[in-house]
């Protein structure tokens, strides 16, 4: 099972802002990026909030 499955979308996109911050291995955020994508959470006001926080 995958684990990103239990995340809810808050701790996900939290997660994402994080690991882009801190230069996690590409590997882990692009999978965090498709789990978002799959989640269809790239419209979600609070992902569009944090991205721009991020730049």
């Amino acid at each position: 099972m995958n684990c990103l499955n239990r995340l809810d979308d808050e701790l996900l996109i939290e997660t994402y802002v994080s690991a882009t911050k801190l230069k996690d291995s590409k590997d882990f955020v692009e999978l965090l990026e498709n789990e978002i994508c799959r989640r269809e959470l790239e419209n979600n006001k609070l992902f569009q909030e944090k991205i721009k926080l991020k730049l």
